[in-house]
Formats: C-alpha cells, sequence, structure tokens
C-alpha cells in the first residue's frame, strides 16, 4: 500500500515500474527511472541530459499517463507537474493525494492498460472499419479532458486519413500533455472494442508537421497521429 510519509512499498514500486514499461512511445529508446522524493513520485532520467524535442516529450507523457491509470485503480489521485528542462534530470514530478475507491472506468481503463500490447513505435496502418459517430464523440472528450483536440480524418496522404491529437500552442508542456492525452485516447478506445496504433508517418519531420498543420481548421498544431478502427474478431 501507499504509504505517503515513509515512502512506498516496493511491491507497489515494482508494479509502476512494469506499468511505465507498457506504456507506448515515439522513440526508439526511452530509459526513465522511478524514484520517491519528499511524499511525491519523480520520473527521471538515469543520466543526462534530458532530451527535450516534441516526441521524446510525447513520449513521457505516456508513460506518465499509464502510471496515472494505475495509481487510479489504487485508489490514488495523481498530480503530475512537468519539468522538461535539459539542465534537470526530473521528468515530471507526481504528488500522491488518496481518494476514492475507484470507479468503473478507473478499473476498465486499467484492464486495456493491462491486457493490451501497446505500441512501442511508429507502426505501418492496417485495414479496419472506422470508429462510429458515438465512439469518435467519447474520444474526443477523453482528449479534451486533457485541454487538447482529436481532429479526425486529417489527410496525411492522398489516399489515408489519420486522427491528430493536436494542441492551440506548441511547447514541451503542449507536447507533454499531447503525449498524456494521446495514452488516454488509447486505453479509452480500447473500452470502446476499438483497436488503435501510432502511425507513419512520424510529426518529428517538420516539413509533414507543417503540411498537416496547414490543413487543421482551427489553426492548430498536430502532436501525434493515429489510427483508429473497430478491432476484427
Amino acid at each position: 500500500m501507499l504509504t505517503l510519509t515513509t515512502g512506498i512499498d516496493p511491491l507497489l514500486v515494482e508494479w509502476l515500474e512494469w506499468t511505465m514499461l507498457r506504456a507506448p512511445r515515439l522513440v526508439d529508446h526511452q530509459p526513465c527511472e522511478l524514484r520517491f522524493s519528499s511524499g511525491a513520485l519523480e520520473l527521471v532520467e538515469p543520466e543526462g541530459p534530458v532530451r527535450v524535442d516534441q516526441p521524446s516529450c510525447a513520449s513521457y507523457g505516456m508513460t506518465v499517463e499509464f502510471l496515472v491509470t494505475a495509481l487510479h485503480e489504487r485508489a490514488v489521485t495523481a498530480q503530475v507537474t512537468p519539468v522538461l528542462v535539459p539542465s534537470n534530470r526530473i521528468l515530471a514530478r507526481i504528488a500522491l493525494v488518496p481518494s476514492a475507491s475507484p470507479s468503473k472506468i478507473d478499473r476498465a481503463l486499467y484492464d486495456a492498460l493491462d491486457s493490451e500490447r501497446w505500441p512501442a513505435l511508429l507502426s505501418l496502418p492496417q485495414p479496419g472499419c472506422p470508429p462510429t459517430a458515438y465512439q469518435r464523440d467519447v474520444l474526443m472528450m477523453a482528449a479534451a479532458a486533457h485541454r487538447t483536440a482529436l481532429v479526425w480524418d486529417v489527410p496525411v496522404t492522398p489516399d489515408a486519413t489519420r486522427a491528430a491529437v493536436a494542441t492551440t500552442t506548441d511547447t514541451p508542456e503542449d507536447w507533454f500533455r499531447a503525449g498524456r492525452s494521446t495514452a488516454h485516447v488509447l486505453l479509452r478506445a480500447h473500452t470502446l472494442g476499438l483497436h488503435t496504433s501510432l502511425v507513419t508517418p512520424s510529426l518529428r519531420h517538420s516539413p509533414v508537421r507543417s503540411a498537416i498543420r496547414e490543413w487543421l481548421r482551427p489553426e492548430a498544431y498536430p502532436q501525434v497521429l493515429l489510427q483508429v478502427h473497430q478491432r476484427q474478431s
């Protein structure tokens, strides 16, 4: 169990570290460690300097959202503060506050985290039927919970459309928040019977990102591209 004054039970730390390893990411190698300091968890780089670029910060956000989901399942609310400064090995600070018993959706999101093999990196698109209007609305609300927008039918190529997690500004904190939003959308989509993947092309390439941004109305910054479709039985 959590002991906020003396630290965290080692078995819980091991479980949270396992949760971190399951989180999707946009970069090849994202080594992070979890430590307890002054009544809070800290996500840290084992060796500096910290990478503060768009795909790395989005990946940090995805990791943190998986941690938050796991903590909710244990009746703990997490208050996250990103740091994201190259001179500081701390990526994010996660204050822990005991809360009410987990809700049905909290348990469903954790079950999704636990049961799915989440994408480690970008992948090629797969065939599948698109989500329904209701499913789209639910996922748009999931993205909005992190102050991002989920934009559907973004024309990545002449014959392919994707969903984009987008922000109104373009700072490291936005990239981090978009990563959290993406992870939440991935988990929520699973509870709706949908399959999701992080798909190419990568938005780390500025010409691709600029071309997609020009399409978005109202104007926004695309941070992560997703494919969302019905899960094949």
